[in-house]
């Protein structure tokens, strides 16, 4: 009845494709009220077109908060984890923009593990890849054992500007890499802007800037969204590959 109205919304509308990579059974699992905070941060007061939301970098939806918006080449990304793959589908009262995974308003934790996540994000898709190709998927979906994780995960792009194939690195030399992105136990975005460097687990220190600019990773790796929390830990998504020295 809100939708359909007189009233304009711009709504950022997620595909089938898009909930079919939550875990199963969740959307099932959802009480009325959550599901209507779900849908509500993917709808914002006015009509919004794409040249508009590629000037401005966060909106505030009908559900309260703000979602995050970044132009990553010439692709909007949202919240650093959504990416919009068809913009400006006209209608009586409003504006459509396709995404390619579901946004969660910042209060609704991802229902599932680290793993589980990165394969809801089709901008993780490389990173996915890679952590099953390494045999670490199992030890990153442990949500039993207290074995909670933080992972700066890097983004689609970030492994394409890197230039390296990882098809042709071993699975030890792939989780090398890996693990220098993982820090055991949950360290929060507000923990992180206290520290200068965190040990990672895969033995070697990652050096943490905070300026004006936000959170940089090794000189170089820029913070770009913090606080993905998951039932096994803490994602924060990074626009660069981390690369340990030894």
């Amino acid at each position: 009845a809100t939708l359909g109205g007189d009233e304009e919304f711009t709504v950022f509308a997620p595909t089938d494709e898009a909930f079919k990579r939550l875990p199963a059974g969740v959307l099932d699992s959802l009480d009325a009220e959550t599901l209507t905070k779900i849908l509500t941060y993917h709808v914002v007061a006015g009509s919004v077109e794409a040249s508009t939301v590629v000037t401005i970098d966060s909106a505030t939806t009908v559900q309260g908060s703000d979602v995050g918006i970044r132009l990553v080449g010439d692709t909007v990304v949202i919240n650093g984890t959504t990416q919009v793959t068809q913009t400006d589908i006209a209608a009586d009262n409003g504006v459509i923009h396709v995404l390619d995974s579901v946004l969660l308003p910042p209060d609704i934790a991802f229902p599932g593990t680290i793993v589980d996540a990165a394969l809801a994000y089709p901008i993780f898709d490389t990173l996915a890849g890679a952590v099953v190709s390494a045999g670490l998927a199992e030890a990153l979906s442990s949500d039993n054992d207290g074995s909670n994780f933080t992972i700066f995960a890097p983004q689609e792009n970030a492994f394409a500007e890197l230039g390296v194939d990882l098809s042709t690195l071993s699975a030890e030399e792939l989780a090398n890499v890996l693990l220098y992105h993982a820090v055991d136990g949950e360290v929060d975005a507000a923990t992180v802007v206290g520290l200068d460097k965190a040990t990672t687990k895969q033995g070697s220190d990652v050096a943490i800037v905070v300026d004006d600019s936000g959170v940089t990773l090794n000189g170089s790796a820029k913070v770009v969204r913090t606080d993905l929390r998951t039932s096994n830990g803490i994602i924060h998504v990074i626009d660069g590959v981390l690369l340990p020295t030894n």
